[in-house]
């Protein structure tokens, strides 16, 4: 897909899909290949932040997302990188600690859900909850995502987060019991692959 997207937009240079095409299925790339690439230059402001955003989530350079917000709040739902943008935003929010940013988090995960949502961004949207306070809401998630986690490789860094959510979610009603066998089915999943 690469390839034929690189040479959608050596044909045409002013093709305004393919370089949010080509942002859309390379997470890896960085702005300086995309600039390397002549597709930098093509970007709008709200992708154009989203490929600046990147590095800074990886980093967990918040502040910097932070002064980014504006910018990636231009990312369109038509955006091909809209639900990237809403990672962005909610995470700087969440990382803040404040419940009211963390529901400012839940209202953008909200509106970037469905039909592209990932069992990764249940468990971003249960760690807002939790942050929010509303721990009834983030453990129903957890149960909601569970099983569609596989004791695989890919899902182990999604359940070690499940796991950091499950330990702030103290919902009343629920008995020492089936949060233990929560946990433990989590557990098990964290553990497997390298």
């Amino acid at each position: 897909k690469r390839q034929a997207l690189h040479g959608v937009m050596r044909r045409n240079p002013e093709h305004r899909k393919a370089p949010l095409a080509l942002l859309s299925i390379s997470p890896d790339l960085k702005a300086p290949d995309l600039a390397a690439a002549g597709v930098f230059s093509q970007l709008q402001d709200g992708p154009a932040a989203v490929l600046a955003g990147r590095p800074l989530g990886v980093a967990q350079d918040w502040r910097a997302l932070e002064a980014l917000d504006g910018d990636l709040e231009k990312v369109t739902p038509r955006d091909l990188v809209y639900h990237e943008a809403a990672r962005l935003r909610a995470g700087w929010r969440l990382a803040s600690g404040d419940p009211e940013r963390a529901r400012e988090a839940m209202v953008i995960l909200d509106a970037a859900s469905a039909p592209r949502s990932t069992v990764s961004d249940a468990v971003l949207r249960a760690r807002a909850a939790a942050v929010a306070g509303d721990s009834a809401g983030a453990h129903q998630i957890l149960l909601s995502v569970l099983p569609y986690l596989k004791e695989t490789p890919v899902h182990r860094p999604v359940a070690r987060r499940a796991l950091a959510v499950l330990a702030i979610a103290r919902p009343e009603g629920v008995t020492a019991s089936e949060r233990a066998q929560l946990e433990g089915r989590l557990r098990r999943i964290a553990r497997t692959g390298p």
